[in-house]
């Protein structure tokens, strides 16, 4: 089956949240190059259109009209453990040889394995480095309440002795009183997380007539690394009590078939109706949140991944529209068939990809804080990875260049019909402008300049 990409200069958005790997532009038949960047002073959406293709994934299309069909339009390679059912050995009567007696058998009952126990987070010795910091803090010469430092350098005791001993549900409740998570970038710090960063080092002055004024901090991309580390070992412990309630329990990190498992189980109880779209979108936010550390906010470089095996094809049809192919084999047959036709260039140009497309690509880029280090390429796998267990249908990918950089989003349709749109971790709902209509191209592209002008 084939996905026909129909040019529409109206489909506009993006995020440049980071330097992008530019190795696709599809509609110039150069696979080397992601899309053309915008001009200078232009607005960052004002270039975007179906040449900005992600080179892994095919972009959203056919919504409005209904043509979104039962092929999935995500080119990721289908993971090992990804069928439907439980994963890994199960419990029950195994069927033995009885020596005793010719041609009988007997049975032994094989215990079920015992549900895993999240250990100490990745990276845990950086918590510890962070705690020395904290508690090496003079209070007696700082201009900020004595009670208040103190206060807070307790917590971020308490909460660094949770981590090491696995207890994820006392560690998330002594971040928290620490002012963690942080809120979006831009926003402020609470007093509680303030004070939390004083304590890590952040500059703090006296006020003239009494109180005190803390330097101004930033947090998220390119922010303060030692914020963005405890923000870190918060995500990871909010996941981690969100699956302690798995019935085969959770490991940190977790696995594969953990997550998929605790998803499946999510958006198909065996008991009683599922959970809201909203409540399942939330799942796959804190899991993919505390998997993943985005690598501007990890001091790390921009993540590059090794080619995908199975890289998809596409040729252009007369009137210039996009259609593409699992494979070679596949775009050449319908060339052939003229189904649908081929321009006359007969040109089928391969999609080179280095995207991530299996599991082990978001373990190979290294940990931080008690996270893997990613990008929004690897988080939007993670969310399909998640989301599609849950019922979920992914529509596919918007990428947009800006300038030297960009973003990825992830559009999902759910079990209920609603339609989301993914960035990072963030979501959002696209409302319909008609209720009577439902969701359209137009608002989905609505939401998705509406969530890029938030975050240029």
């Amino acid at each position: 089956m084939t996905t026909t990409i129909t040019t529409n200069s109206a489909s506009t958005s993006g995020i440049a949240s980071m330097p992008h790997d530019d190795t696709l532009d599809a509609a110039a038949n150069a696979p080397e190059h992601a899309g053309p960047a915008t001009t200078d002073g232009a607005h960052p959406l004002a270039k975007f259109g179906p040449n900005d293709l992600h080179q892994l994934v095919q972009p959203y299309v056919g919504l409005a009209l209904g043509r979104d069909g039962d092929a999935p339009l995500l080119a990721f390679r289908a993971p090992t453990d990804s069928a439907p059912g439980a994963q890994g050995p199960s419990g029950g009567p195994t069927p033995l040889h009885d020596d005793q007696v010719p041609g009988a058998t007997r049975t032994q009952e094989t215990p079920a394995p015992k549900p895993a126990v999240p250990s100490a987070p990745m990276d845990v010795r950086q918590v510890e480095v962070l705690n020395r910091t904290v508690q090496a803090y003079n209070v007696a010469r700082s201009p900020v309440d004595a009670s208040d430092l103190r206060d807070a350098q307790r917590h971020f005791q308490a909460a660094t002795d949770a981590l090491k001993a696995g207890d994820y549900k006392k560690a998330e409740q002594e971040l928290r009183q620490l002012g963690f998570p942080l809120p979006p970038p831009g926003s402020r710090l609470s007093q509680e997380g303030s004070i939390t960063a004083i304590l890590l080092g952040v500059p703090v002055h006296a006020r003239k007539g009494g109180g005190w004024q803390m330097d101004p901090v930033k947090w998220s991309a390119h922010g303060n690394q030692a914020l963005n580390d405890v923000n870190g070992y918060t995500a990871n412990a909010i996941m981690i009590n969100r699956m302690a309630s798995a019935p085969g329990g959770v490991s940190n990190p977790p696995t594969e078939a953990q997550v998929t498992g605790y998803m499946r189980d999510l958006g198909h109880p065996s008991r009683g109706k599922p959970p809201t779209a909203q409540d399942m979108m939330q799942a796959a936010s804190e899991i993919t949140g505390g998997m993943i550390m985005h690598y501007s906010s990890a001091g790390h470089r921009d993540p590059v991944y090794g080619d995908n095996p199975s890289p998809h094809v596409f040729y252009k049809d007369p009137q210039g529209q996009i259609h593409e192919f699992p494979s070679m084999a596949d775009a050449q047959k319908a060339a052939r068939a003229g189904q649908p036709p081929i321009d006359s260039s007969r040109t089928i140009t391969t999609l080179h990809a280095r995207s991530p497309d299996e599991w082990r690509d978001i373990q190979s880029q290294g940990t931080r804080a008690g996270r893997y280090i990613g990008d929004c390429e690897s988080k939007v796998y993670l969310q399909t990875r998640l989301l599609s267990e849950a019922g979920f249908k992914s529509l596919g990918s918007v990428d947009v260049q800006h300038g030297t950089s960009g973003h990825m989003f992830g559009v999902f349709k759910a079990p209920d019909g609603t339609v989301w749109v993914t960035s990072n971790e963030e979501f959002r709902q696209v409302r319909p402008s008609d209720a009577k209509k439902g969701v359209t191209q137009a608002d989905l592209d609505d939401t998705l300049k509406q969530m890029t002008a938030e975050l240029y």
